[in-house]
């Protein structure tokens, strides 16, 4: 059953809320919002209260109260970030709590798997012009890492550079982070507190080259490798891999073992924490330059997936990248992939894209390109538990994999 409301131009599953029926509905009630995204009012039904009531994500993060019967809107404020760029969630027993970073670089958080979110309590102010670009916890989700990019010297300290944490706080509800201030010293050619950083990852403690503590990467603009074992709070500078250039993606394995992805289709392994000079081994790769944006290893390293431009998806076991060809599954896939979520030890993986596009391997290998029901950009796909999926979408929307009762 669909909301009462003007026709549905995008509809999905998303996280219900009381008696919702589970679908997204993309309309225009005109004259309600003078914000608009590219030139249009945008605002989505996230959760149906009743046949009249509806809570609406608007434009610019706004919630809006929707009463059908008399066409009535109560604005409650901001409550999404605008733009989200990247998104976490895990399980707390029965309870899927959530953190959301976007531009402007706001975080808020959710206890209840995505149907309230709270603003974080941060202390750095937003700006139209800063953005968090990635997001990071530990396992035991005891310890979170936000990285991103300030465009400009407004907060005291920072070049473009930004890094925040949080130690999950009072009820691990994520709420208080903390700017980091002491970027790395800077080095030739890359001043880590003037670049942008891209992506950030944290791996739990293990046994390589000796015992290794619970170790957090960041990577970024002009081939930048930061690492960190003390949960975010202080960084050095590690080893670059040669010609790399804008570093998108990175994953570890253990603290030694690790891919870093990017620009021009490059593609770089260590195996000793990236700690002395020729640590990075550039990998073959299928491709023809396309950007890589997202990477995922597990186990020991020796597998991985990459996701890029262009509809690509590269499998790595052993020795070189190979391109996976998805027509062979009778699909046609051009869009960008910017992320890639790799569920039970490489049992089953999910890619989340431009246009909304979702693509699954599921255990017998075969990809599939499940409907999301939506065309807007989802630069996030997350899986808490083995059967419930999350994909944020840039226009404020949350889908959920588990399906209404």
């Amino acid at each position: 059953m669909r909301a009462n409301f003007d026709p549905c131009v995008a509809c999905t599953a998303i996280t219900p809320t009381g008696e919702t029926d589970g679908v997204v509905v993309e309309f225009e009630p005109p004259g309600i919002l003078d914000d608009d995204i590219e030139g249009k009012p945008l605002l989505r039904v996230i959760a149906k209260l009743s046949e009249d009531l509806a809570v609406i994500a608007g434009a610019f993060g706004r919630i809006l109260l929707y009463n059908a019967s008399n066409g009535s809107l109560i604005d409650q404020g901001s409550k999404w970030p605008r733009r989200p760029t990247d998104a976490a969630f895990f399980a707390s027993g029965s309870v899927i709590k959530g953190v959301v970073g976007g531009q402007l670089l706001d975080i808020l958080y959710t206890g209840n798997g995505g149907v309230d979110w709270t603003p974080a309590d941060r202390d750095w102010e937003l700006s139209s012009t800063y953005q968090i670009n990635a997001l990071a916890f530990n396992a035991a989700h005891t310890a979170g890492i936000a990285v991103g990019d300030l465009l400009g010297g407004s907060i005291p300290g920072s070049g473009r550079a930004f890094i925040a944490i949080t130690d999950g706080g009072a009820g691990a509800e994520y709420e208080q982070w903390t700017q980091i201030l002491n970027a790395p010293a800077p080095v030739t050619p890359v001043n880590p507190a003037t670049v942008s950083l891209n992506a950030v990852t944290i791996v739990a403690e293990a046994a390589c080259n000796g015992s290794q503590p619970e170790t957090a990467y960041a990577v970024g603009a002009g081939g930048l490798v930061i690492k960190s074992t003390d949960s975010g709070a202080s960084w050095t500078v590690q080893s670059s891999p040669s010609q790399a250039t804008e570093l998108h993606g990175v994953s570890f394995a253990t603290p030694c073992t690790g891919y870093v992805v990017g620009e021009l289709a490059r593609v770089f392994k260590t195996t000793n924490g990236a700690t002395s000079p020729g640590a990075w081994a550039q990998i073959p790769i299928a491709a023809t330059g396309q950007t890589i944006y997202d990477v995922e290893t597990w186990g020991d390293g020796t597998n991985a997936i990459a996701v890029g431009e262009d509809g690509s998806v590269w499998v790595y076991t052993g020795f070189r990248f190979g391109l996976v060809d998805l027509e062979e599954y009778g699909l046609t896939i051009e869009e960008d992939l910017y992320d890639v979520e790799v569920i039970g030890n490489g049992a089953e993986v999910w890619v989340s894209g431009q246009g909304g596009v979702l693509l699954h391997r599921d255990a017998n290998l075969d990809w599939s390109n499940p409907p999301s029901g939506t065309t807007i950009d989802l630069p996030k796909v997350a899986f808490p538990t083995s059967t419930k999926g999350y994909a944020v979408g840039v226009t404020f929307s949350i889908l959920e994999t588990q399906p209404v009762q």
